[in-house]
């Protein structure tokens, strides 16, 4: 037995950082509270509750000086956290591609799909060998295989910077496409600028931390103890990967608020009275959308035909879907099997009485 006396809890880092995650599921719920329950929501709680699961059963795998667990108690604490902590840091990727799921097809998202699985399956590999060999430290109570482990965790999070590029760069060129769309057709693309500006900003924040930690954690020398600088940097790089999800919290508000205002500002535009001379309206649809065509005559048809030949709207739903319960960007109402971007134009043409 140790003479040294175990930390209280919530002396440890591990402690505030489970505070912290704990935290932001209750946050997420009331998000879901505000908003509605969607998969997209659920990635930011889901990973949250995996980090307070594994930042506070690393407490008892670790800082047990006194022997109070068995060696099997604890390694058994130690594995359980390192799959837990695979959920956290390789399921925040989830977010991107529960939005691609829904806006790819066709070869692009057999493409992602390659690439998504075989990295996942990486990072699964590549943590369980983690988990494997942080049981046999404990067990054999030495740090032999400490540099081991430290060097399967520079695959391990440069793997997971690769993930977050690899779907940042679908989601990045689905947005640009959709928002040269949106401007060749008269339409604010308010809302495809603000997806991209927060996809280029997840991406920013995942792909530094993973390679900030896959730089840091080599030079580890304790088991999950920070004892040096290079160690204070990991620990510091891992503390923003807790409060991560709340930037997801934010995203899915702010979208939210962005894709109402533009739904608003589309609803909006003033619509000219109808004259009372001849008029016909002709509904169409094809695989593209639902096309409107309204003809009328009038004294002022030629005016009113020029203030609105741009009138138009531009939502990514599924067909038939009612807009009215969507809980962030829209994309719970996306059709997985057949997505894109869905217009409804409406076009009017006023004649004038000669």
């Amino acid at each position: 037995m140790s003479s040294e006396a175990n930390p209280v809890y919530f002396e440890l880092g591990w402690a505030i950082l489970s505070t912290i995650c704990l935290a932001n599921v209750l946050f997420g719920l009331l998000v879901v509270g505000i908003t509605s329950f969607t998969q997209v929501s659920s990635v930011p709680i889901i990973t949250s509750a995996a980090g307070a699961i594994a930042n506070g059963l690393c407490y008892y795998a670790f800082y047990d000086y006194e022997d109070r667990y068995s060696p099997i108690a604890k390694a058994s604490a130690s594995a359980v956290a390192d799959i837990t902590w695979m959920i956290q840091e390789a399921g925040l990727s989830f977010y991107s591609f529960m939005i691609l799921q829904r806006v790819l097809r066709n070869v692009q998202w057999r493409v992602f799909m390659s690439l998504f699985w075989t990295m996942i399956v990486g990072i699964v590999a590549i943590r369980v060998v983690i988990a494997i060999t942080r049981v046999r430290l404990i067990l054999s109570g030495t740090n032999e295989l400490q540099g081991l482990v430290n060097h399967l965790h520079i695959g391990y999070f440069v793997l997971i910077a690769l993930l977050e590029c690899v779907s940042s760069y679908f989601l990045l060129t689905i947005f640009a496409g959709a928002k040269r769309s949106s401007l060749q057709a008269a339409i604010k693309s308010n809302l495809f600028r603000y997806l991209m500006r927060s996809t280029e900003v997840r991406l920013a924040l995942l792909a530094v931390l993973g390679t900030m930690r896959a730089i840091t954690y080599s030079f580890q020398a304790t088991a999950q103890s920070a004892t040096d600088l290079a160690s204070q940097i990991d620990r510091f790089a891992y503390t923003m990967e807790c409060m991560f999800p709340v930037i997801m919290f934010i995203d899915i508000l702010a979208s939210k608020l962005v894709r109402n205002e533009h739904e608003t500002s589309s609803r909006s535009r003033p619509m000219a009275p109808k004259s009372q001379g001849r008029q016909f309206t002709m509904t169409r649809k094809d695989e593209h959308g639902e096309h409107v065509i309204e003809v009328q005559g009038g004294a002022h048809g030629t005016q009113r035909g020029r203030e609105n030949r741009t009138s138009s709207q531009e939502r990514i739903i599924e067909e038939g879907s009612s807009v009215g319960t969507s809980a962030d960007i829209g994309l719970e109402m996306m059709d997985p099997h057949r997505v894109g971007i869905s217009k409804t134009v409406e076009f009017k043409v006023y004649g004038g009485d000669n």
